[in-house]
């Protein structure tokens, strides 16, 4: 509103002062209309932070919620560096007693010959023949007669796509694939529901790897299940992986992997005494290679390590796997050997084919380890206490903000609101109701340690929720954990983020609340206008009515003068 600049100088009348009286009445309205956006804008104000600690409780409820922050045991080993383990929440809590017997190795190949003198030596015009164990057919590197030592490791060093593609119906290298097809890149290989195995197909592919720019093993996978491992053929070769195997839809794995299944290295032997070896690119007896009997146009020596699968026993009872991860062994638990145990086979043959063997054992011949699993509780501790912290504030601001009293001072801002209560009655109820998961398992937080207390706050008894994490709960918390419902749609976490959001009770009285206050926004703009038009009307009218009294005085005061003139000259 304006404020009035009309000067009172020789004025009749203090227009500034009288028009300023005539405003204060003209503002009351203003007055009140001020006083009613103030209440709303301290509604709006509470409403969004209380609509804070809501979202800060979805947050915590949530992060209980998922699964993945509670699918671990804890474990611990009597000989880690020997032997660990990890384990879901799948596994038995318990001790295991564990003998390792062997651990599993790589075939090392090392071949050498009088000639190979440095990593320079030619090996001449002819070729090196890799014939792996696992179903793929024997490849074979040309060399020419400038190859050496170092350019020959190199190519056989070369690295492309490798996808694995495997299925639950296929259970052995036998298993049928059924009538359909396999397709690589622009080739197809038809399959007949009766004749075509995994290894059929397999060796179909590498009858014609040049043209399917693959080779393929038949390979068993950690969970039992059985597949094709495709291989390209060619340096940083990739291709798509197909889609179907047969009649069947496979779970692919891709991955970049040694072309040929070995490495190769240059290693020194002594001065002038050179040789390339050759080392398996897994481990275990299914991932062996037949040792070359030449490089180029040398015929070699070797001298061969064999591949070992790994063995140990669990509570007495033996198991063997081709790597030293055993993940299979009992329900969530692996275990990994992390050390060379056991002996292998040492193999040499010399140039004139002259065979001999030898036994070399590792440091560690035998050893074992006590793995223990335990509940893991701390983090689904951490995270319980996160989730009452976040209901107590909740419950504490709504009671601060919806506190009734005759006394003004001390009621609250949101005292008589409808929404807030109807809000905590819903949280409270599916709280009340406990924690589920999708399966119907239920436990109440009550019996868990987790309870209300008189003035509506939550307490934890630590020793009880420990009980409870031990037990059903912590299956619940691995499995995805439910508030009041066994439906993610209708829990606690659902119900909060669709009341705190979109058209939900929270969300919807503080859109009401600020749309009022938009609408008294806009009432007092209007009204403060006018109030300034009836300011300048009146400062006109007052300041017109001062001028004309004024000229009123002055014509009066000039009359009297005139008058008194006149009466001294009849004197």
């Amino acid at each position: 509103m304006a404020t009035s600049t009309v000067s009172t100088g020789t004025s009749v009348l203090n227009v500034p002062n009288l028009v300023s009286s005539l405003m204060q009445v003209e503002t009351v309205p203003l007055t009140k209309l001020d006083a009613q956006i103030k209440a709303v804008n301290t509604s709006v104000s509470a409403l969004g932070g209380f609509r804070s600690k809501v979202t800060a409780l979805q947050t915590a409820l949530g992060a209980l919620a998922s699964a993945d922050s509670f699918s671990t045991r804890a474990t611990s080993s009597t000989n880690s560096t020997l032997l660990s383990a990890t384990a879901t929440t799948t596994a038995l809590v318990g001790d295991l007693d564990v003998s390792v017997t062997q651990s599993a190795k790589r075939q090392q190949s090392l071949l050498t010959n009088a000639d190979f003198t440095s990593t320079s030596a030619l090996v001449g015009s002819g070729s090196l023949s890799i014939v792996t164990s696992n179903n793929v057919t024997g490849l074979s590197i040309s060399t020419s007669s400038s190859d050496t030592l170092a350019t020959l490791a190199a190519a056989v060093n070369i690295q492309g796509q490798q996808s694995v593609l495997t299925s639950t119906s296929f259970t052995s290298a036998t298993s049928y694939v059924g009538a359909g097809s396999l397709i690589i890149g622009d080739n197809t290989i038809s399959t007949s529901a009766s004749t075509d195995t995994l290894s059929s197909l397999a060796t179909s592919i590498n009858a014609d790897s040049s043209t399917y720019g693959v080779t393929a093993a038949v390979k068993q996978q950690n969970d039992g299940t059985w597949g094709l491992e495709l291989t390209s053929t060619t340096s940083g070769g990739t291709f798509t992986a197909p889609t179907a195997i047969g009649a069947y839809t496979p779970t692919v794995v891709s991955t970049t992997a040694y072309v040929y299944g070995v490495t190769a290295a240059v290693v020194q032997q002594d001065a002038g005494v050179y040789g390339l070896m050759l080392t398996s690119t897994a481990t275990g007896t299914a991932n062996t290679f037949t040792v070359p009997t030449t490089v180029g146009s040398s015929t070699v020596a070797s001298k061969t390590l064999a591949a070992t699968d790994a063995a140990l026993t669990v509570n007495g009872v033996a198991y063997t796997r081709g790597s030293n991860t055993f993940s299979s062994v009992l329900s969530g638990l692996t275990l990994n050997i992390n050390e060379a145990v056991g002996s292998t086979t040492s193999t040499a043959i010399t140039a004139a084919g002259v065979t001999t063997t030898a036994t070399v054992a590792s440091s560690v011949t035998s050893d074992s380890a006590r793995i223990t699993v335990a509940a893991q509780n701390s983090a689904a501790a951490t995270a319980v206490q996160s989730m009452v912290t976040a209901y107590n504030d909740v419950i504490t601001e709504n009671q601060t903000l919806t506190k009734s009293s005759t006394d003004a001072a001390t009621r609250g801002t949101l005292a008589g609101d409808t929404a807030l209560p109807a809000f905590m009655t819903m949280v409270k109820t599916l709280f009340d109701a406990g924690a589920y998961d999708s399966a119907g398992t239920n436990v109440l937080w009550s019996t868990a340690g987790v309870s209300f207390q008189r003035n509506g706050t939550l307490s934890i008894d630590s020793t009880k929720l420990s009980t409870a994490l031990s037990g059903d709960l912590g299956t619940i918390l691995a499995s995805g954990l439910l508030f009041g419902t066994t439906s993610s749609t209708t829990d606690l976490v659902a119900r909060i983020y669709t009341e705190n959001g979109g058209s939900g009770l929270l969300s919807t009285g503080q859109t009401g609340a600020t749309s009022t206050l938009r609408l008294l926004n806009d009432k007092r703009a209007k009204l403060s206008t006018r109030l300034d038009l009836a300011q300048a009307a009146y400062t006109k009218k007052y300041a017109a009515l001062d001028a004309m009294l004024t000229k009123m005085q002055q014509v009066s005061q000039d009359l009297a003068g005139s008058l008194d003139a006149l009466s001294a000259q009849t004197k």
